[in-house]
């Protein structure tokens, strides 16, 4: 199965489309809060992407990292306390 189908079908297929939509209107960078990001997967994010910044690593092994890693985008900001996140486009 292509990885495309597999995010489509995942928690974090939503966040993968949006991110790709992004790409096609050549956006760069993205600033959510955990809110927004929350509307888009139509879920809460688990606890630990609100306690642990390393849930927002750009590590493979993680799940929910596929949905942007495999975009090529990368988190690069994240405020725990203040509950943002920033993206940014590698290439």
């Amino acid at each position: 199965m292509r990885l495309r189908e597999i995010m489509m079908n995942g928690k974090y297929g939503p966040l993968y489309d949006h991110l790709h939509r992004l790409d096609q209107r050549g956006i760069r960078e993205w600033h959510a809060t955990f809110s927004e990001i929350e509307r888009i997967l139509g879920d809460k994010l688990p606890p630990s992407a609100r306690r642990h910044i390393q849930w927002w690593a750009n590590t493979k092994t993680h799940h929910n990292a596929e949905a942007w890693m495999s975009l090529d985008w990368n988190t690069h900001s994240t405020n725990i306390a203040g509950e943002t996140v920033s993206f940014a486009k590698d290439h």
